[in-house]
């Protein structure tokens, strides 16, 4: 009977322990969002759409432009804009990225995009950290963005940074923020 006990608490620390994920990215504050990001959009999400290739799943997000606020290719307010979003659902199988933002339909949004090339989607850049979704009340409309499922790496070191609260741009004024994304981006050699 001894035998048995170092096992089976093994295997009871293996299914009651929780288990953390993350995803690993870049830690950004809100110039270097601003200055690697090839767009930077406050839009409504029109629909989403999970597409299934080969096993792969990707959301397709299409958003009407409410305000461009940093591009560097031809795209103007009232545009509309499709973004992919790793992950998504399709019938009764998920694929989720810890970290990757949920939008939905109807979400108001601000969103730092990367885009590769012309002939790729636009994708958030650096997951939720470059995601914030407005919430707007009777006399004002807040900016809040959840980092929850992403981990941090130094930008200089590369070491993983411990956890930290929530900073205040996790929550913040829409147009504090709006300017300050205005701000960044005019120092920039890019195109407005």
């Amino acid at each position: 009977m001894i035998r048995w006990t170092a096992p089976i608490a093994f295997l009871a620390a293996m299914f009651i322990t929780p288990t953390a994920t993350a995803t690993l990215v870049i830690d950004m504050d809100l110039p270097a969002l601003t200055s690697e990001a090839t767009h930077v959009v406050h839009a409504d999400v029109l629909s989403t759409r999970t597409v299934d290739a080969n096993g792969q799943f990707t959301t397709e997000v299409q958003l009407a432009v409410r305000d461009m606020l940093k591009r560097t290719s031809g795209l103007a307010n009232g545009a509309k804009l499709t973004i992919e979003l790793p992950g998504g659902i399709v019938g009764d199988l998920a694929q989720m990225v810890p970290g990757a933002p949920q939008l939905q339909e109807g979400d108001e949004v601000v969103l730092f995009l990367w885009q590769r090339n012309a002939e790729t989607r636009p994708r958030i850049l650096g997951l939720a950290q470059g995601a914030w979704k407005v919430i707007r009340t009777l006399h004002n409309a807040e900016a809040r963005r959840d980092r929850r499922g992403i981990g941090l790496v130094n930008p200089t070191t590369r070491a993983i940074q411990e956890r930290r609260p929530p900073s205040e741009l996790d929550r913040i004024d829409l147009h504090v923020l709006l300017h300050r994304i205005r701000t960044h981006a005019s120092k920039g050699d890019v195109p407005r």
